[in-house]
């Protein structure tokens, strides 16, 4: 569950950066726009370059790996920025998210989601292993590639439609060393304490099944380091109930922009 949680939520973008030849002439200039704004910057726009220029069978977990050390160097988005980011990229691509079945009328919801989330979502992109002195996404990807096969776009293409889709696990496939490590139980605590009503009691039974009840017990496992700036594993401002509806919206609004940047950075 953790690790196909983490894998979709970082990699997903890149997967549909292959499709830069449809996106409008107005859209590509939006997004370029936005990865020089200084609303962007907090993203770490610019650190979105080396994986566009990755090649279609080269693995991404290094690209980004850099990505993700300079986004969490960078000051947390404002939800202002946040919002100015959301409304620009929905209205200057209104045409190709129109395409993809996004109706306008949502921006309003999509920016409320985003404002909601981003922070935690933060929180676990930014951990790190520090006896692997990594960063616990890549440590997750390295695994998960390690089992599967390199993480690459062409292989990305028919994998992240299946996990988005629901019709295909991670979980069976990785071993526990990675689903059930310091990482993905730090993740897990922090997705936890953020937002409670997220996981059901069967998930979570679910979860203490493949890694034992310690995992959920809400202890911080030695280890584990928040690398956000300003942040620390002490800190979580949000109390607010995340609706398990609400997970699948805010990952494909988050997609969205993350591909735009992959294209366009």
């Amino acid at each position: 569950m953790i690790s196909s949680i983490v894998a979709i939520a970082v990699i997903a973008g890149s997967a549909f950066s292959v499709s830069a030849q449809s996106i409008s002439n107005q859209c590509q200039s939006t997004l370029a726009g936005v990865a020089t704004s200084s609303d962007g910057s907090c993203l770490n726009a610019a650190g979105l370059v080396p994986l566009a220029l990755t090649g279609n069978s080269t693995s991404l977990v290094t690209p980004i790996n850099t990505w993700l050390t300079g986004f969490c160097s960078q000051s947390a988005c404002t939800n202002q920025s946040l919002a100015n980011v959301v409304k620009t990229v929905i209205s200057g691509c209104s045409s190709d998210l129109a395409s993809l079945g996004f109706n306008n009328d949502s921006t309003d919801s999509v920016v409320t989601e985003v404002q909601t989330y981003f922070p935690t979502v933060r929180q676990i992109a930014c951990l790190k292993d520090t006896s692997a002195n990594q960063l616990c996404v890549t440590e997750v990807l390295t695994g998960i590639q390690s089992t599967i096969g390199t993480l690459s776009i062409n292989n990305l293409i028919s994998l992240v439609p299946k996990l988005l889709s629901g019709s295909g696990s991670l979980d069976s496939t990785v071993p526990k060393n990675v689903t059930c490590s310091s990482c993905a139980k730090q993740a897990y605590n922090t997705l936890n304490s953020a937002f409670p009503n997220l996981v059901t009691s069967d998930d979570k039974s679910s979860i203490q099944s493949e890694c034992g009840t310690s995992f959920t017990d809400g202890t911080q496992p030695s280890g584990i380091s928040q690398t956000a700036s300003g942040l620390s594993l002490a800190q979580n401002n949000s109390n607010s109930a995340m609706a398990p509806f609400a997970v699948k919206s805010t990952l494909a609004s988050m997609v969205v922009l993350a591909s735009g940047f992959i294209v366009f950075a």
